[in-house]
């Protein structure tokens, strides 16, 4: 989970950002952000780095992108 989650997307909005990507730990911390402020912007519960990877990188109104498994590959890194 993060910090400061009010904070950081107060500061998010006020440079123009609408979408965030948040941890989906810090769910429970969206209430704390003011209503009308929520309603600005979308947010992305995310729970592994490959969820941020694909959610970031996704193109305007694309699907998302899923990972396959390799055959014969445990999808541990070596």
């Amino acid at each position: 989970p993060i910090g400061g989650l009010k904070e950081k997307t107060l500061a998010a909005k006020r440079a123009g950002i609408r979408t965030i990507i948040i941890p989906k730990q810090n769910e429970k911390d969206l209430d704390d952000i003011p209503k009308n402020v929520r309603k600005e912007m979308k947010f992305i519960l995310a729970d592994t780095l490959d969820e941020v990877i694909s959610s970031a990188l996704r193109k305007k109104g694309s699907a998302p992108v899923t990972r396959k498994k390799l055959p014969g590959r445990s999808g541990a890194m070596h």
